[in-house]
């Protein structure tokens, strides 16, 4: 299954929160068994925050 698929219940999760840097979403919830998907950090985004 895609990393935007609950592993729990397999309904497609909701994007709950985006990177500043690119506007990618990093976390994801579930809107079934409300289960949070791990926080994705993007490295380069991350790079651009410590360089600014």
């Amino acid at each position: 299954m895609p990393d935007t698929y609950c592993r729990s219940c397999g309904v497609e999760m909701k994007a709950m929160a985006l990177c500043i840097g690119c506007s990618k979403a990093i976390l994801y919830a579930c809107t079934r068994c409300e289960m949070f998907s791990d926080t994705k950090m993007h490295i380069h985004c991350l790079q651009l925050a410590i360089q600014e």
